[in-house]
């Protein structure tokens, strides 16, 4: 600790060499569990077997070095949420305009992270329901939980003030584990969850990829150490069919690899799979 007059001591030295040494454990799982969940990602989009997926120190450094950039965009669209949040004019709002503007606030997220990260499938199915929920919670359950209460103003403004003074889980863990540990862990899973949509944006995005010459319908979808992961694909549709196998570089009918352009990749949503030799 610091002496009275702030100078450092051995104690503090010794306590943050433990600090780093204690992270640095935690470093090398966390980044194989983000490269696997990367390449996860990239798999889903094709339907190759994750029991094919290889790591090796270049698929975890790729992994935390994209997983970082995808959170600082998740950090960035977070922080753009609780300024505006916090603005005086918002703060000043009736419960009414504050929950159109937070139901407005996310959608203008989603829509930019739609905008970095466009889908390409069909994700109404899982966003309505949702923000349905998000409704009902935010203007109907207040006439159910305030029936005593006459105004929907005066509903809203209960409800708000219930919720303020209600624990939620969240605090029980905070009060447990402190909120260092609980913010680290929710940056933990954001991470996590990010890698596994990079990867799968990626797959989406990728353009450019190898044909080996013993295979000229086939493209490799995948390297992992000396193994190429090939599939049949149609030239007209751009579908991958999910038929897949593997040709490894160390042996002696080596192919040779062609990088052609053949613009981003699909597969059909219904199929059945099987392995070759």
């Amino acid at each position: 600790m610091s002496n009275a007059n702030g100078a450092v001591t051995t104690d503090t030295v010794r306590n943050s060499w433990q600090t780093v040494a204690v992270l640095f454990g935690f470093v090398a799982p966390i980044g194989y569990g983000a490269a696997y969940l990367r390449e996860w990602g990239f798999c889903s989009v094709f339907g190759i077997p994750t029991e094919l997926i290889q790591l090796n120190i270049t698929t975890v450094l790729i992994a935390i070095t994209s997983g970082v950039g995808a959170l600082f965009l998740l950090f960035w669209l977070a922080d753009l949420f609780y300024t505006l949040s916090q603005q005086r004019k918002l703060k000043n709002f009736g419960p009414i305009k504050r929950r159109v503007s937070s139901v407005l606030l996310f959608l203008i997220i989603f829509g930019c992270l739609f905008a970095f990260f466009p889908p390409t499938i069909d994700i109404w199915p899982l966003i309505v329901p949702f923000l349905v929920l998000l409704i009902f919670t935010q203007f109907v359950a207040p006439l159910i939980t305030q029936r005593q209460i006459s105004s929907y103003k005066s509903k809203l403004e209960a409800q708000d003030q219930v919720e303020r003074e209600t624990p939620v889980l969240i605090d029980y863990f905070i009060k447990r584990a402190g909120i260092t540990v609980v913010s680290l862990g929710i940056l933990l899973v954001l991470f996590l969850g990010a890698m596994f949509f990079v990867g799968y944006n990626t797959a989406q995005r990728q353009t450019d990829f190898l044909i080996p010459s013993t295979h000229q319908d086939s493209v490799v979808l995948r390297i992992y150490g000396d193994n190429l992961i090939c599939a049949p694909f149609d030239i007209k549709t751009k579908e991958v069919e999910k038929t897949f196998f593997v040709i490894k570089l160390d042996d002696e009918s080596r192919p040779q690899l062609r990088l052609v352009r053949l613009g981003p990749l699909t597969s059909p949503k219904i199929w059945m799979s099987k392995t070759q030799d």
